[in-house]
């Protein structure tokens, strides 16, 4: 629904490092670290208003179906057999995945191939109607996605990222609360997580919802113009939202969008979304996990409003806000130019998260890093470093080398040690040199 209502503007904030080299004076040790970051930054040509891809030899997503719970469910997949991480794309509403299609490819491609990159579609927000008319909460979409991510990463040695869009952001957080151990990060773009009240396309949206004969009405014009010729579908796709549309877009829009069974399953979703979101955020656990969770609102946004992130602000100091000023819309998968943008930014956070993890090295001088660096840096090498650091959290948490998300990679000697006797200021540092923890 965010596309077919939402014309806002939005937008790269001064809060945005584009610079993935850090500036302050390295610790002992870790310059051979800063030479790592200059390494990573993504393989883009232009300025950051005119960012550009290459597409010669660009991979393209597959579109796969599965079944999570008895639910059909569409996927949009980039897998990468030198992947380090998982990236898991929650879109808004409508859940679409055809809409993210750009997105997922930019992300991939300015990863470099390091990272897998799925994208979940929402039940029933798809060309058919496999559920032959029912429709699902905003709590049930949850329950989808935390099935599909204990049954497609059960086995994962790899960490996994989330990234939310509109809802989705709110959908992120919500797992992220219940899959603790194997979320490491959470990026919310364009994040709706609470009632904007001084909203007249909110308070109408929340209007036609509650009401099922609006709903039922407004879901049978959309089914109609969804029986169209396709040309003149089209056509008017282009006339009510845009030439600025990509091709993709327009297409999700005729094959997916214009259903009955769609439109009625983005209301409901909708009215469920508005009573929930009309609580308060459960700001206790954005606190406690603010490290690991970023957010992107827009300048002209009413589903993430600017007061939304002076709230956020104030609520939670020294979490990662940014702001795009690049005048993209809310629904920034229906361009090209907004899927590209927004797909530099959220790889930019995690090579900044990553950056982060490696400056918890500080001072380590082992053999194993220092046969890993003088062979020659690969972004690879990066999140194969990062997932290692990664593993030390785990270790922190469960001190035996049994435990169920105990990763491949890091082995422990002297599994009676306790946190104790680690150094807090570089703990895996101080875990090898005390023995307890060796790299393999």
């Amino acid at each position: 629904m965010r596309p077919a209502f939402s014309s806002s503007s939005c937008a790269s904030s001064p809060l945005i490092n584009k610079n993935l080299v850090s500036t302050k004076k390295p610790s002992p040790g870790t310059d051979r670290f800063r030479s790592i970051r200059k390494d990573i930054s993504p393989r883009c040509s232009g300025s950051m208003d005119r960012l550009t891809l290459s597409h010669h030899g660009r991979k393209q997503v597959t579109v796969r179906m599965c079944t999570v719970s008895g639910f059909p469910t569409e996927l949009l997949e980039m897998h990468s057999e030198e992947s380090s991480l998982h990236v898991l794309l929650i879109p808004g509403n409508p859940g679409i995945v055809l809409y993210y299609k750009d997105f997922v490819e930019a992300i991939y491609q300015l990863l470099e191939g390091q990272a897998s990159v799925t994208a979940i579609g929402h039940i029933c927000h798809a060309a058919k109607d496999w559920e032959h008319g029912r429709m699902f909460s905003l709590e049930e979409q949850i329950n989808h996605k935390v099935d599909f991510i204990e049954q497609e990463y059960r086995n994962s040695e790899h960490p996994l990222i989330l990234v939310g869009h509109s809802i989705g952001s709110y959908i992120c957080l919500e797992i992220f609360k219940r899959l603790q151990q194997q979320v490491k990060y959470v990026i919310g773009l364009y994040p709706f997580l609470s009632l904007n009240k001084s909203s007249l396309k909110q308070s109408m949206i929340g209007l036609i919802s509650r009401s099922s004969i609006v709903s039922t009405t407004i879901s049978y014009f959309v089914s109609f113009l969804g029986s169209l010729p396709t040309r003149v579908q089209v056509a008017l796709v282009r006339k009510c939202l845009g030439q600025s549309w990509s091709a993709t877009a327009v297409d999700a829009t005729c094959s997916h969008l214009l259903q009955y069974h769609t439109m009625q399953n983005m209301l409901f979703m909708a009215m469920t979304e508005f009573e929930k979101l009309s609580e308060e955020p459960d700001w206790m656990f954005v606190k406690e996990k603010h490290n690991q969770i970023s957010l992107l609102f827009g300048i002209d946004d009413h589903w993430g409003p600017l007061s939304l992130f002076e709230e956020v602000s104030r609520m939670v100091p020294g979490l990662a806000l940014s702001i795009e000023r690049e005048g993209h819309m809310h629904a920034f998968c229906c361009t090209e130019a907004g899927s590209l943008w927004t797909g530099h930014h959220v790889a930019t956070l995690i090579k900044n998260q990553i950056t982060k993890n490696i400056d918890r090295f500080g001072s380590m001088e082992t053999e194993d890093t220092d046969a890993l660096l003088n062979g020659g840096v690969e972004v690879g090498d990066i999140f194969r470093l990062w997932f290692q650091v990664l593993a030390f959290d785990c270790f922190s948490i469960c001190r035996h080398q049994n435990c169920e998300h105990w990763p491949a990679g890091i082995k422990i000697s002297k599994p009676q040690c306790t946190n104790a006797q680690i150094s807090s200021q570089h703990p895996l540092d101080s875990a090898v040199e005390h023995g307890c923890v060796s790299l393999l």
